[in-house]
């Protein structure tokens, strides 16, 4: 049974400025078994996007992903759209993920801005303003 060692989530969110965010959130893992051995094999990954700790999914994906010495990546958006709407309308999201058909593994992982909501946060910031030079 494979069981989740290491987790580095990614978020790429909408820019309000001339270049275009990514539309895909990648999402990085280390697989071990219960030896704590990395794994090198093809495993089920189920991904889902919640807008709490314990319930309220908002968004799934399943993906058949190829772990190298425990490495793997997925890229949420790619099988389904990511509704983007879900970053804007909610203070809070997690995400929960679940290898070869098992239970979601807990605690679930809260997301934070990566550098292009932040940097869209403050693009739509300054479009709000409007000065004028005289």
């Amino acid at each position: 049974m494979s069981s989740l060692f290491g987790l580095l989530v990614l978020i790429g969110g909408p820019a309000l400025a001339s270049a275009e965010a990514p539309q895909k959130i990648p999402v990085q893992a280390y697989l071990t078994d219960a030896e704590d051995v990395p794994i090198d094999d093809e495993a089920s990954l189920e991904v889902k996007i919640y807008n709490a700790p314990t319930e309220g999914g908002m968004h799934a994906e399943q993906f058949q992903v190829q772990a190298n010495s425990g490495s793997l990546a997925a890229y949420l958006g790619t099988n389904e759209p990511v509704e983007l709407s879900l970053f804007r309308d909610h203070e809070e999201l997690y995400l929960g993920i679940a290898i070869n058909g098992g239970e979601e593994l807990a605690p679930r992982i809260r997301l934070a801005m990566d550098p292009y909501a932040g940097f869209a946060e403050h693009v739509g910031r300054s479009r709000q303003c409007s000065a004028t030079r005289r």
